[in-house]
């Protein structure tokens, strides 16, 4: 899944939400307080998390890249497969940014990567809605607490 959106906010702002999402994930479920600047390039942790459909699963989660303000990514592992996420910042001028969001599952086996193909063509239209959502939330939080 790829979701597009431009944002009136700066790519430090937005950068920093997200490192600051990170943070409070990591908290959350290890019960472990992490800055920002000890978040680098294969930083993992564990948590469980729920998929598409409700059910849970232990995945861990391992920080791939992440360049101030330009990109995060992160891989989700669990036994079914890979779930990568990934956000490129591209600064527009001023106070507008494009975000690029981009999300990718490969599955464990061949009949899982198939599975998952066809659950996200089933769900793609609602998880580009929810994406879509969550982007104007993190603009419109950062906007209101500047």
């Amino acid at each position: 899944m790829h979701v597009e959106k431009v944002l009136k906010v700066g790519a430090e702002e937005f950068f920093e939400q997200i490192s600051h999402s990170v943070e409070q994930d990591i908290y959350a479920t290890t019960n472990k307080k992490v800055k920002v600047d000890q978040l680098k390039e294969g930083f993992t942790y564990e948590k469980n998390l729920n998929n598409k459909v409700g059910k849970s699963n232990r995945v861990t989660v391992e920080i791939v890249e992440i360049h101030s303000p330009s990109s995060y990514i992160a891989k989700f592992t669990s036994r079914d497969g890979t779930n990568t996420i990934s956000y490129r910042i591209e600064e527009l001028g001023p106070q507008q940014i494009k975000v690029y969001y981009q999300e990718d599952f490969k599955g464990a086996t061949k009949a899982k990567n198939l599975n998952a193909k066809i659950m996200q063509l089933l769900y793609n239209f609602n998880s580009k809605k929810r994406t879509n959502k969550l982007l104007c939330n993190i603009e419109t939080y950062i906007i209101d607490n500047r």
